[in-house]
């Protein structure tokens, strides 16, 4: 009957311990974390990741947006929270600069020139460029939008951290200083 309270006992500690290690587990620099999310703007959800596989990153790591991980830092698996991000700290203002108008002598022949798609631009050498979004058609010019989708917006996520690890060396790979 002793032994028997020894080992429950033990049981309860090492379950305390365990949990005390799970409730430590804190998004901080060089951790690998999951998040569930659901980003709005306006009001409009525009990407979730319910039903789907957690958004999973280094922290630290400069792999999301800087507003973003800035108002992670600290939270505990389990938490959640709405954080706001001002475009400053998402995707930058929008900038005049990246509107170019595009003489339409530059598209092929029959090229179908449609407002509000997404079109690839391809460099001389073959190769994929920029995409810009077909901002208007005018009379000779095509206006072709070079800024990011979300520049200029203000983002709303709903955030529950589900997952904070150790990130393996492969992961999280360690920058050498040089003197």
């Amino acid at each position: 009957m002793r032994n028997k309270i020894l080992l429950t006992s033990v049981m309860v500690v090492l379950g305390l311990c365990m949990m005390a290690t799970m409730s430590l587990a804190q998004v901080v620099a060089g951790k690998e974390v999951s998040i569930d999310y659901t980003l709005k703007i306006d009001g409009q959800v525009v990407e979730t990741t319910g039903g789907k596989q957690p958004l999973t990153y280094i922290h630290g790591q400069n792999m999301i947006i800087p507003g973003l991980e800035q108002q992670l830092e600290n939270m505990k698996v389990g938490d959640q929270k709405t954080i706001t991000v001002n475009s400053d700290d998402a995707y930058g203002a929008v900038k005049p600069e990246l509107f170019k108008d595009m003489p339409k002598t530059v598209f092929p022949e029959g090229f179908e020139v449609q407002q509000g798609a997404v079109m690839q631009i391809q460099n001389p050498d073959g190769m994929s460029g920029a995409a810009g979004l077909i901002w208007e058609i005018k009379e000779t010019t095509i206006v072709i939008n070079y800024n990011h989708p979300l520049a200029g917006k203000t983002l709303e996520f709903e955030v529950k951290v589900v997952d904070v690890k150790d990130a393996t060396v492969e992961e999280a790979p360690i920058t050498p200083v040089v003197k």
